[in-house]
């Protein structure tokens, strides 16, 4: 009896021990997913008011690295910038590109900020926002120039049509051709809208510049949609140091271009086809949420 006394004492210790660590496990599990849970809610909300919740979107803006589209006075003209440093009561954004913008900033009245955050789960779901602050001062952050704004009190989910943007899903991948240079050029569609595209390339600066006008694309939707054929213009092309393998291809730019000369039915069956993927993912979403 001693002998098994002396064996099961320390057996049922461990036991007891190992099944406190799967019960912590298990609460900080649920935990995590509740967390998870309403920070998907709190970014597919159509107004995201209160402190914490304005701060919790402009902390996944600075973690996506999302781009900012900044106006200046409801002028239509916009400027490209980005998120860098939130502080207690203001925001530190990159300086306005073109540079005329870091001008027009001081004698502004307001600023207004449109971007776009990656659903979190599988990023097919682009959601669009916008709010407006105020300019406070232009000064330089970490030895580079930026501009410093109030912390907005109010972030919108942005409703309109032509800002609605989805990531084709991997089973219906879209992709966009066209020729450059003499050479025909095929390239995978990251994303799409009413509007426009983004895609990843290994073309350079030096083949795509910002401003650089393409004729003749052509990019083929799927279910029986009409067939795209229209201009684009390069918009922007960003280069990282660490490539997106696509197709276990490496890519080292990514390039946001703009719809030109598109007719008004092709852009609505772009329109249809970005909604009814955005529906569909709100749907998967609703029924996890419930």
């Amino acid at each position: 009896m001693d002998f098994f006394g002396t064996i099961a004492g320390p057996f049922f210790i461990k036991l007891l021990v190992a099944l406190l660590g799967l019960f912590l496990l298990a609460c900080l599990m649920y935990k995590l997913q509740v967390l998870f849970r309403k920070h998907r809610r709190l970014l597919l909300a159509e107004r995201i008011e209160g402190p914490a919740d304005i701060k919790a979107v402009l902390k996944e803006a600075l973690r996506q690295k999302a781009r900012f589209k900044v106006r200046m006075n409801a002028r239509k003209r916009s400027f490209s910038s980005s998120l860098v440093d939130i502080g207690s009561s203001s925001l530190i954004i990159d300086a306005l590109f073109p540079e005329e913008g870091n001008i027009l900033v001081s004698g502004s009245r307001f600023i207004e900020v449109d971007l776009m955050l990656r659903e979190a789960d599988n990023e097919l779901l682009h959601i669009p926002y916008t709010f407006a602050s105020k300019f406070i001062s232009k000064e330089r952050f970490q030895g580079y120039p930026a501009v410093r704004v109030e912390i907005p009190d109010l972030i919108r989910r942005i409703q309109r049509r032509e800002y609605l943007r989805i990531t084709p899903p991997i089973k219906e991948p879209i992709y966009i051709q066209f020729e450059l240079d003499g050479k025909q050029i095929s390239e995978k569609i990251d994303n799409i809208s009413g509007g426009g595209i983004g895609f990843c390339t290994s073309l350079s600066k030096s083949v795509l510049w910002r401003g650089r006008h393409i004729e003749g694309i052509t990019i083929a939707l799927p279910g029986g949609r009409p067939v795209i054929h229209c201009n684009m213009n390069i918009k922007s092309l960003g280069q990282s140091d660490r490539p997106v393998l696509i197709d276990g291809k490496p890519y080292y730019f990514f390039c946001g271009a703009e719809f030109v000369g598109i007719e008004d039915t092709v852009r609505e069956s772009i329109v249809h086809y970005v909604i009814e993927k955005e529906r569909d993912e709100l749907k998967r979403l609703s029924r996890e949420f419930a």
